[in-house]
């Protein structure tokens, strides 16, 4: 365990059935003092500090408590849900940065509003086509083509059952 894992452990706690990390000592130029304050703001959704002037994840923390060290860098915590601030174990995973794409939503510049599922624009400027939706998803680096569809729905249960196939524990679930 590293020094800095150390003080992490001896300065936070984190309640792994709430996901809330507490700080409960502080450091001063007079040595530690006891506090009871939340740790963790929002940024991109994510709850994070600064800790001995370092960027903590409060997530990647709760590897630490609940494993004994943090995770590598070479992974990603994965929050199952999809939930960025819902820090409780239960929720959280290891995963390659691979397995966390797999598990993350539609981009916010997804028009079609399902990820992996498109409209062949370029199709529409020669005239209206038969097949106007197609799907595809990324596997292990590689852009796999499942087809074009008369209809979006068709496109989309074609994607999901690729997910399913190639996604396995990492497949998104529906959240609501």
């Amino acid at each position: 365990m590293t020094e800095f894992e150390k003080l992490i452990l001896l300065n936070l706690t984190y309640n792994s059935e709430t996901g809330h990390m507490r700080r409960i000592l502080r450091k001063n130029r007079w040595g530690y003092y006891p506090v009871d304050e939340a740790v963790g703001t929002s940024r991109n959704g994510y709850m994070k500090t600064i800790f001995l002037g370092k960027d903590l994840a409060v997530h990647r923390a709760a590897f630490l408590f609940m494993t004994g060290s943090l995770p590598s860098r070479s992974f990603d915590v994965d929050h199952i849900n999809g939930v960025r601030h819902d820090n409780r174990w239960i929720n959280l995973r290891l995963a390659s940065r691979s397995q966390n794409n797999m598990n993350s939503a539609a981009p916010k510049n997804n028009t079609s509003g399902h990820k992996g599922v498109h409209l062949d624009r370029r199709m529409y400027k020669k005239g209206a086509p038969k097949n106007p939706w197609f799907a595809r998803i990324k596997v292990s680096g590689k852009t796999l083509h499942l087809g074009f569809f008369k209809t979006f729905e068709e496109a989309v249960e074609v994607r999901k059952q690729a997910e399913k196939k190639y996604f396995g524990e990492f497949n998104r679930k529906e959240v609501g």
